[in-house]
């Protein structure tokens, strides 16, 4: 990968969308993404773009989204408000000159109570949508009917669980800082605290290098990244992004658009 050819690290998202000097790397990240399923997108996020990015954004640094930077990104699953959250996240590194790590942690790793488990696979627990679902639209498109939807989904959450399927083998998901217990219930507050803090003790440092490619299963791992200081000079850490479903068929029906690909 040719980082001059690259150009800078775009300042904004909509700056990044209209650049073509990476589309042979958004070429290439689409079809390692139809090997594990079908690529798709939210009409909420960069425009329903199906490869994204992720970048640092001025005046962003201590938000919990992939444009912050000075904050520590916390653990959370890929889009976990949603029924038809991706499977698989892939996050391509074209450039990562400062090593800011993204930090991994496996459900399958965690030591959690009998009682923590039973807590945690009830329906306690309200996974809101993120703040970049609503924020983007508002501002770039607020006759957009996916921006109901996604306000519905933010005052009417549906209670799920964090821990899913096999009690003992289980998958996960979670996104704490916009999640919210069923009747601030103390009991499923500690509960989620001690699967914040397991997440902590197994988690693992994976630096997404320039050329490099982390698959990361959106149902057995949460993910993060390090805070980093962000120079805005066109060198900083730029990702691009790609969701996959195995199974895209079981979101057509909240599909928004003309293409089936991005759904909300």
């Amino acid at each position: 990968m040719d980082d001059e050819a690259l150009g800078a690290t775009p300042a904004h998202w909509s700056e990044a969308i209209t650049i073509k000097n990476a589309l042979d790397q958004e070429l290439a990240l689409a079809l390692c993404g139809m090997v594990l399923g079908e690529p798709f997108a939210w009409a909420t996020l960069q425009q329903g773009r199906l490869v994204q990015n992720v970048l640092p954004i001025a005046g962003d640094e201590e938000n919990q989204s992939g444009y912050g930077s000075e904050s520590l990104l916390e653990f959370h699953t890929e889009d976990g408000f949603h029924p038809q959250r991706c499977d698989y996240l892939m996050l391509l590194g074209l450039r990562n000159h400062d090593r800011v790590p993204t930090i991994v942690a496996s459900v399958r790793d965690i030591r959690l109570s009998d009682e923590d488990r039973d807590i945690l696979a009830s329906e306690s627990f309200h996974i809101l949508p993120d703040t970049e679902h609503i924020r983007q639209l508002e501002a770039w498109d607020p006759d957009h009917p996916a921006l109901a939807e996604a306000r519905r989904m933010l005052e009417r959450p549906v209670p799920s669980a964090v821990l899913l399927g096999d009690r003992l083998s289980p998958y996960l998901r979670i996104d704490r800082p916009f999640m919210r217990c069923v009747d601030d219930d103390p009991r499923a507050v500690a509960a989620l605290d001690r699967l914040m803090e397991e997440l902590e003790r197994v988690q693992q440092d994976v630096v997404v290098e320039q050329g490099s490619l982390l698959v990361v299963d959106n149902y057995l791992a949460a993910h993060g990244r390090r805070s980093f200081r962000a120079r805005y000079d066109g060198t900083d850490r730029w990702l691009k992004k790609q969701l996959v479903s195995r199974n895209l068929r079981r979101g057509l029906n909240t599909s928004t658009t003309d293409s089936h690909r991005v759904i909300l």
